[in-house]
């Protein structure tokens, strides 16, 4: 394939992203928030951020977002307890775990409250 035919199909994948991919990111850390958003958006995706578990359901979301991007340690309803919660509604929808606080020997991780690697 030679380079303009790439950047064509780049193009038309980035622009179809960006009509049909949708992802919610949670994170109570602004400065991680609006970086991430920014990454997100500049890959083509739709980014709805939001600084509380709370305020990610309050969100009424017709359609559901294609992934979830959760920070692990918010404040009140943590991550892992929002996974359990997503885990009964959308089995089929990806999360992706970020934290900037796990410690080492953490009882609780990502994969010991249902998710899989």
């Amino acid at each position: 394939m030679n380079k303009c035919a790439s950047l064509r199909v780049n193009w038309g994948r980035r622009a179809w992203q960006s009509q049909h991919q949708s992802c919610s990111l949670l994170t109570n850390n602004i400065s991680v928030r609006e970086s991430l958003e920014f990454l997100i958006r500049n890959e083509g995706w739709q980014p709805e951020t939001f600084a509380s578990a709370q305020a990610f359901l309050d969100r009424l979301r017709v359609p559901s977002p294609s992934c979830l991007i959760l920070d692990i340690s918010l404040l009140g309803l943590n991550g892992l307890e929002l996974q359990k919660r997503i885990a009964m509604e959308r089995t089929d929808m990806p999360i992706i775990f970020i934290t900037g606080l796990m410690r080492k020997g953490s009882p609780q991780t990502p994969r010991t409250s249902g998710g899989s690697h």
